[in-house]
């Protein structure tokens, strides 16, 4: 696993003293996924009230309410998923754009960050990311411009360790939950 999401709760436990840290996080990013799903929506076509149901739905759901009691990260892609997804809309459809590009860079690198198999929900939305970004010709904003430094560098940052620093020591992405190294895979 990446330690993105490890970096955070240790932070979190650290402040709180309490290993109940994968709740606050849960909450957190249950939270924002909902405020950013219910501007997309609104952005879209739903009045507030309707906006606010719909959000709430998608939001919170079982894996959610589930995850609030136990020690587990699973729905942290699902919102950040949710985010990444929101912030593209919210990118097409406001006129200050750089923000929401931000945000969708953030989702992206945490979504990216917190599982290696979250890698096939990451790809298709990064692909449609980049296409809207030529299509719309946004990397002409200097504003924009920025906020793709920022991206990569906090991509750089966070991922660095641990994808690269495992293909550098040990051959494989995943390692140790991976032993076999990518040359090992290849003669069997």
């Amino acid at each position: 696993y990446a330690k993105i999401i490890w970096s955070i709760d240790s932070s979190i436990y650290k402040l709180t003293d309490n290993i109940d840290s994968v709740t606050v996080l849960n909450f957190i990013v249950g939270l924002l996924a909902f405020s950013f799903l219910y501007q997309a929506l609104r952005k879209l076509w739903l009045t507030a009230y309707p906006a606010i149901g719909v959000a709430f739905l998608a939001t919170v759901t079982t894996l959610f309410v589930e995850q609030l009691f136990t020690l587990r990260e699973d729905s942290l892609s699902y919102g950040f998923l949710i985010i990444g997804i929101s912030s593209l809309v919210l990118l097409l459809r406001s006129s200050n754009k750089p923000p929401y590009f931000l945000c969708l860079m953030t989702a992206l690198v945490f979504l990216a960050g917190i599982k290696d198999s979250d890698v096939f929900i990451f790809l298709p939305l990064l692909a449609v990311s980049l296409y809207v970004v030529l299509k719309k010709k946004l990397y002409q904003l200097k504003s924009f411009k920025i906020a793709v430094g920022l991206g990569l560098l906090a991509a750089f940052v966070t991922l660095f360790n641990p994808y690269v620093t495992n293909i550098i020591r040990y051959g494989a992405v995943d390692y140790p939950y991976n032993q076999q190294s990518f040359t090992d895979r290849k003669s069997t």
